[in-house]
């Protein structure tokens, strides 16, 4: 069985409403996410998980979906994707600055915010490790971003 079969699989156990996978741009790069929305009506607002350094997946090798099952009790939906070159998406996570990263993290936002309705108050960032240079930086007067969450 594939691993997106095994992990959407997973979320459907952990009542999500609706789970779907969603590819957009960054440039060259083509990045594969997935949204998913909570069972309990229409989320508050959406968490973009923005991973830290490594050859990252979207659900991080199993480590999200323990935060994920919390949150969108919470009413927050969440989007994650795979890092450049890691899984189905396109493209090189070792070749990217962190100014690279801060795009890549705004081509998210904007395709969550175009495709789900999402303003600004209602878009935020959690960053692990290394996302601690990008998140803030992306975050700092940037009427996209509502709030974000640093984890070291």
């Amino acid at each position: 069985m594939n691993r997106l079969v095994v992990v959407l699989m997973a979320c459907i156990s952990m009542s999500f409403a609706k789970a779907e996978s969603v590819e957009f741009q960054n440039g060259e790069d083509s990045l594969l996410g997935h949204y998913l929305q909570p069972d309990n009506g229409k989320p508050k607002a959406v968490i973009l998980f923005v991973h830290g350094d490594g050859p990252l997946d979207y659900e991080a090798h199993g480590y999200y979906p323990l935060i994920w099952k919390r949150l969108l009790k919470q009413g927050f939906a969440i989007f994650s994707w795979d890092k450049p070159g890691v899984g189905s998406s396109t493209g090189n996570w070792l070749t990217q600055s962190m100014q690279d990263r801060q795009r890549e993290v705004q081509s998210a936002i904007n395709v969550i915010q175009k495709r789900y309705g999402y303003s600004g108050t209602q878009v935020g960032l959690i960053g692990f490790s290394q996302a601690g240079w990008v998140v803030p930086a992306l975050a700092k007067n940037n009427p996209d971003v509502g709030f974000m969450i640093g984890i070291g």
